[in-house]
């Protein structure tokens, strides 16, 4: 097929004879390249022209270069060219075109081991598609990709379409050249004498076969584009731990057997150094003493590569946050072999205090300037801060509206003063889905959602202020539900987050034996604590006040149900304050690998809030996460204490002293004890749970990555339910262990396995399976 450039030429070859009126566009005309009629209403779609308009050229040309590239961005055509022709009675606009041909076949060659049919779906080619060389090329190198999936490093596909000019259609024919199958037996590091192999084989993303998990995981594929990376992985982890000399040869690769190879690093150590003395030259306008306290290296400490670049990082801070916009640090290293003693001399030149003069705002398509202002930590007019700059740029990639934020300062021309420049990529907020869904305790349930994290109920669409909204509603088996969520994250143009809740839910997954219907709504307050007891705590504590309202209904009770769950059929209202205080220092919110998360609530419902249940509690969460030194297992603490008391007309002399139900604690299922059917810890009276007022448990998890997107898990849980509020006492103990899985891709899926150590005898103490899988469609 001949080759097209995809251009977009616009004419204006006459513009200098063009004359200056307005220009009335007379005539649409399409001109043909190839044998497929594109005609005007094929081209409309993208034209932003109508024959009988009138525009001043400097538009015109505007707009025609706007179509052009819309054209061009179509994927329809593999050449667009658009120019005026000017006669006496107007303008004519030409579209002269040359559509790309239509694919009617698909052949893939060669791959006699791997399977050509195979293959040919990688391509992801779809017949009747439009395509060109650029499109068939990516298909080419999709199957590449795919050949090395399937253990053929050296592959190589061609490809050759055959086109119909008169038809202006291709059929394309991809040969496969397979090469030899190659896996790495073994990984051989020479010259390691201070560092187990284990140990530096672990850092790399090159790996062994193993013979029992490669088929699943791909371990032990010939991965040529990771050996640089995997180079500087084992300089970087040498020059960190003192070895600033060593050097790391590229590995070589030596055939082991037919279809394996083994792969050969080597490396030269050199010694280890320790740190010297530490000089700092250039200080002028800022507190020596002061500045030496960023030093991060301490004399005869092991020289870490990326302590004295961090030093280097700190010195600059500290410049920037007293305003030296301009200063740079060089570090430079004294190093004497013969007695492993290095000096680092960081060199400084401070240049002058810059101001902020403006702020200037671009690539906001569609979220309002104000909404990115109002994050911000700095403003025009005072001194530049390094520090508040870069939390500025970290806070606005955090709002999750944002693809790239870059935060630039520019000079104005002016000494010492400088236009602050930020520029955001947005990323697509909003999402329309219907899906199905299953878990251990709802089981099957479909559901349908609309969410826009950037809402906005001021303008249509309703985007760009920065708020959340969601409505979801859902369908199952053991559940019914509608929500209506909204929160406004700056409420009266203040850093206080408003929220509100809307909902029905409909659940017989408490037991078979009754259903539970809750309708409420529930408001709430929050912002964020900066300070505590003096402590700077920067965006990592918030507290929340929150209002509920809600209505629960017990209904469709079974006759032969204790008869203290009877007693509680019929409707009873709740009215509750809340306070929570919410403490999150994880790295990520998703799969977080160190850090704690903490929320401590108290509560109170009834007395003058009304309602017919006053009762008062405090639930505490935590959760600890730990990285593992020099591994890559995850260690997980969490757990829950709660406890709830009534007071007033609520308060009598029943098992629980008239705390309802639904106000109980519960133990057992996929969030708790994951050994017990859910709800099941606790006392039981005929079988039916019926919970107790205190509750507490811990989980120990430790996970470890299994293959890219799939990590595998062990667990241990222990907790106990306690009748009597504030009673901690842990003699009537569950607990289990397990193993589990988790797999995130595009399909969330949770499995556990546990088995219980300690029960009930009235528990079957059989092993549980929990699981929740869900799907977006």
């Amino acid at each position: 097929m001949k080759l097209f450039s995809l251009t977009c030429t616009i004419l204006l070859a006459a513009v200098s004879w063009l004359p200056a009126q307005p220009i009335t566009i007379t005539q649409i005309r399409i001109e043909n390249m190839d044998a497929e009629q594109a005609d005007v209403s094929t081209v409309s779609a993208y034209s932003s022209f109508s024959v009988g308009q009138t525009f001043e050229d400097d538009t015109l040309f505007s707009l025609i270069a706007i179509d052009v590239n819309r054209m061009r961005e179509s994927g329809q055509y593999s050449y667009v060219e658009a120019s005026i022709e000017s006669h006496n009675e107007g303008s004519a606009l030409v579209y002269t075109v040359a559509t790309k041909p239509r694919l009617i076949g698909i052949r893939v060659v060669g791959a006699d081991r791997i399977g050509n049919r195979k293959l040919m779906k990688k391509a992801e080619l779809e017949v009747g598609s439009k395509v060109d060389d650029s499109v068939l090329e990516r298909a080419a190198l999709k199957i590449e990709e795919a050949c090395r999936y399937y253990w053929y490093p050296d592959a190589e596909v061609t490809w050759e379409d055959e086109v119909n000019q008169e038809l202006n259609t291709s059929f394309v024919t991809f040969t496969v050249n397979e090469g030899s199958k190659l896996g790495i037996r073994r990984m051989v590091i020479n010259g390691n004498e201070h560092f187990k192999d284990k140990t530096l084989k672990k850092l790399l993303e090159q790996k062994e076969i193993c013979w029992w998990h490669s088929k699943l995981t791909r371990y032990g594929q010939y991965k040529e584009d990771v050996q640089g990376l995997d180079v500087f992985t084992l300089q970087a982890f040498y020059m960190n731990n003192g070895y600033l000399d060593v050097v790391v040869h590229e590995p070589e690769l030596e055939k082991s057997g037919k279809r394996s190879a083994d792969l050969i690093y080597t490396i030269e150590e050199g010694r280890q150094y320790v740190i010297g003395d530490v000089v700092l030259t250039g200080v002028k306008d800022v507190d020596e003493a002061d500045l030496r306290n960023r030093v991060l290296l301490k004399k005869g400490t092991v020289a870490s590569n990326d302590n004295i670049e961090n030093t280097n990082e700190a010195l600059r801070q500290y410049y920037g946050d007293k305003g030296h916009i301009s200063a740079s640090v060089r570090s430079i290293r004294h190093a004497d072999e013969a007695s492993g003693v290095v000096d680092i001399e960081y060199v400084i030149s401070e240049g002058p205090v810059g101001y902020i003069n403006k702020i200037n705002i671009s690539g906001n398509e569609w979220t309002s300037d104000k909404v990115i202002r109002r994050e911000l930590l700095v403003y025009p007019a005072e001194k530049y801060h390094r520090g508040r700059v870069l939390n500025s740029e970290r806070i606005l990639r955090n709002l999750n509206l944002f693809e790239n934020v870059s935060v630039t300062p520019e000079p104005t021309g002016e000494p010492g003063k400088y236009d602050l420049n930020i520029l955001v990529e947005e990323t697509n907020t909003g999402n329309v889905s219907t899906g199905i869904a299953f878990s251990s305790i709802d089981t099957f349930f479909v559901f349908a959602e609309y969410y826009e994290g950037n809402f906005s109920f001021r303008q249509w669409p309703p985007k760009g202020d920065g708020q959340k909204f969601k409505v979801r509603a859902q369908l199952g088996t053991k559940r019914t539900d509608v929500e209506i969520n909204f929160v406004e994250p700056w409420f009266l143009d203040r850093r206080l987050s408003l929220g509100v809740d809307l909902y029905h839910r409909d659940s017989s997954y408490y037991s078979s034996r009754y259903d539970l219907c809750t309708e409420g709504f529930r408001i709430e307050l929050g912002r964020p604590i900066t300070r505590l007891f003096g402590l700077r705590l920067g965006n990592r504590m918030r507290g929340t006040l929150g209002y509920s309202l809600e209505q629960f209904d017990l209904y469709d009770v079974d006759s032969n149900v204790p008869m203290i769950i009877q007693a509680e059929e019929g409707t009873r209202t709740k009215s509750t304050l809340d306070y929570t205080l919410l403490f999150d220092s994880r790295d990520y919110t998703y799969l977080p690998t160190k850090g704690n998360m903490t929320t401590l609530t108290p509560y109170v419902s009834g007395g003058p809030l009304g309602g017919q249940t006053s009762l008062y509690g405090v639930r505490l969460r935590s959760s600890q996460f730990l990285s593992l030194p020099e591994s890559r297992w995850v260690l997980n603490l969490r757990g829950t204490v709660q406890s709830v008391e009534t007071f007033g007309d609520s308060k009598d002399s029943s098992l629980f002293e008239g705390v309802p139900l639904f106000d109980r604690q519960f133990l057992g299922g996929q969030n708790t004890l994951r050994g017990f059917d859910y709800r099941d810890v606790g006392p039981q009276v005929s079988g039916e749970p019926i919970g107790g007022n205190t509750s507490a448990y811990v989980t120990l998890e430790l996970s470890h990555p299994i293959w890219q997107k799939l990590r595998g898990a062990v667990f241990y849980d222990c907790g106990f339910v306690n009748v009597d509020s504030w009673d901690f006492d842990t003699s009537s103990y569950h607990d289990d262990w397990g193993v589990g899985i988790r797999l995130d891709m595009g399909i969330p899926l949770q499995v556990d396995v546990a088995w219980p150590i300690t029960h009930d005898e009235s528990l079957p103490g059989k092993p549980q399976v929990n699981f929740n899988i869900s799907r977006s469609f």
